[in-house]
């Protein structure tokens, strides 16, 4: 009998009780039976799990079975203890009672196969798409640049993260915005209105910038920004260069976020901020400049 108790596995505490077979040859329930010494009987078998009762619980196949306290249990239904015991070297993936046990560092493909995790994205928001999946490139300027490029098209936000859009209100669709409900515009860095031009932007160097967007009411293909004298930013659709706001601005940091620091500003206290030119030059705006194709037509993944 010692012999016999050694094989069995740690896991388990089992016990046996013994009873007579009945007249009809047949054993009580729960009991099984077994021939001992060339006599029949019945045998019971009770099982105690190592960690208690906690640690039992019933498989698929509606064994019951004990899980060692050293792997991770999972109980879908805590009345019939239905579960499943994930391996020394898994853990449980998924949502229960759809997951299953997979290798660390997995993720449940469409078919409900383990698959290795893909690695993390640099692009914010995205950690389980393929690296550079839709990553935008951030202008990141030098001593000698502010990171912007002529004739490119970028993205506009804030250091808040919210895009610079336009439209506040009924009615105010052309004027710009901190958000807005006029969204995901294609700005271009531009030297003049009549030459976009290419090369890096200098620290400081005059700019301006087209909206490939156009005015809300489809007037014309794109727009120019334009503040005077303190007013919202709005859009218009002159081309001469004394109705165009012009730029300039160096390479800024913002929340360890390469920023350019462009001489605007906040128009005024608001949910949803216009943007403005002050007098004093020293009232600066930071925004980030995330680079995008100027048809709006993305080719992922962007390197």
């Amino acid at each position: 009998m010692k012999n016999f108790f050694s094989t069995l596995p740690l896991l388990l505490l089992s016990f046996f009780l013994i009873s007579g077979v009945r007249a009809d040859g047949g054993c009580p329930d729960d009991y099984e039976p077994v021939v001992i010494d060339g006599e029949a009987v019945c045998e019971q078998i009770i099982h105690h799990c190592i960690g208690g009762e906690e640690r039992r619980y019933l498989d698929s196949h509606n064994a019951r079975l004990c899980c060692d306290p050293r792997e991770q249990l999972v109980i879908y239904d805590e009345v019939s203890r239905a579960g499943v015991c994930c391996g020394f070297d898994q853990i449980y993936t998924g949502i229960k009672p759809n997951g299953k046990c997979c290798p660390p560092k997995s993720v449940l493909n469409a078919a409900g196969a383990c698959i290795p995790e893909p690695l993390p994205s640099s692009c914010q928001g995205c950690p389980a798409q393929q690296p550079n999946a839709c990553q935008l490139g951030v202008a990141c300027g030098n001593a000698a640049n502010n990171g912007l490029q002529f004739g490119k098209c970028y993205q506009l936000l804030f250091a808040n993260g919210h895009q610079l859009g336009r439209g506040v209100s009924y009615g105010t669709p052309d004027m710009y915005t901190q958000d807005g409900y006029i969204q995901n515009i294609p700005y271009q860095i531009c030297k003049t209105p009549t030459d976009c031009g290419t090369g890096p932007v200098a620290n400081m160097q005059d700019f301006y910038v087209k909206d490939l967007v156009g005015p809300a009411d489809g007037s014309a293909p794109f727009g120019w920004s334009n503040s005077l004298n303190g007013a919202h930013m709005t859009i218009t659709t002159s081309n001469n260069i004394v109705d165009l706001a012009h730029f300039n601005g160096r390479t800024s940091c913002s929340s360890c976020k390469c920023v350019v620091q462009v001489s605007a500003s906040y128009a005024c206290p608001a949910i949803q901020p216009g943007i403005t030119f002050w007098a004093n030059k020293k009232v600066t705006l930071k925004l980030q400049f995330l680079e995008i194709p100027c048809t709006g037509k993305f080719n992922f993944p962007i390197v």
